[in-house]
């Protein structure tokens, strides 16, 4: 792979990350309600949670998919459902006293959980790996040495971009000490959640 073929697809992988979804959402109320090792666990789930994303996509997955659109608009609504469910219980939450805290090892795996459950449940995801993986990879080169310099590029792309929302997670929960403004930005992160969860559930409908 040339150098100014890696350098576009770098430079395109970080812009699409940037734009406020599920994940960085996930990351932003993990970091401001537990802390920044929760946000970071969390970034650590989507980073995984990419794996997957990518090798599916390498192998050819998106054009499955393609080909039968009634099953991704079936996964498309159980990611809605996820969502939804999701943000009611963060909604239910609002403001709520945070239980004692568990042992680190079962607080970061809980959060790494979170995050990689959100993520593989997110199609926006899914539809970004599909569309941009199979598009950076040249037919005419073997895949597994493309493959050993895009997955690294992707994946250290994706926990730099959600490692910056943990940092901003923890600005804002320094914000919230007060009780009322952690239960108004419980709602707000509910409200999106669910609002995302409405978006995917008309578009899946829509076909």
């Amino acid at each position: 792979m040339s150098f100014d073929a890696w350098l576009t697809f770098t430079v395109l992988w970080f812009l699409l990350g940037l734009p406020i979804g599920p994940n960085a959402i996930a990351t932003l109320s993990a970091s401001a309600r537990d802390g920044f090792g929760a946000g970071l666990a969390v970034a650590c789930g989507i980073t995984a949670a990419g794996l997957v994303h990518a090798l599916l996509a390498s192998l050819g997955f998106g054009t499955l998919l393609a080909a039968w659109p009634e099953t991704f608009a079936a996964l498309r609504l159980l990611g809605a459902a996820y969502l939804a469910w999701l943000g009611i219980r963060t909604v239910l939450r609002a403001g709520s006293r945070a239980p004692t805290p568990p042992a680190p090892g079962r607080s970061f795996r809980n959060h790494f959980r979170h995050g990689a459950v959100v993520s593989l449940s997110n199609p926006k995801a899914i539809l970004t790996y599909m569309a941009v993986f199979p598009a950076a990879l040249d037919p005419a080169v073997p895949l597994a040495g493309q493959m050993a310099v895009l997955l690294p590029t992707a994946l250290t792309v994706v926990f730099a971009i959600y490692g910056g929302h943990a940092v901003v997670g923890l600005g804002i929960g320094r914000i919230l000490l007060s009780p009322v403004r952690r239960c108004w930005f419980d709602r707000v992160a509910g409200g999106l959640f669910v609002a995302s969860a409405g978006a995917l559930a008309a578009s899946a409908l829509r076909r």
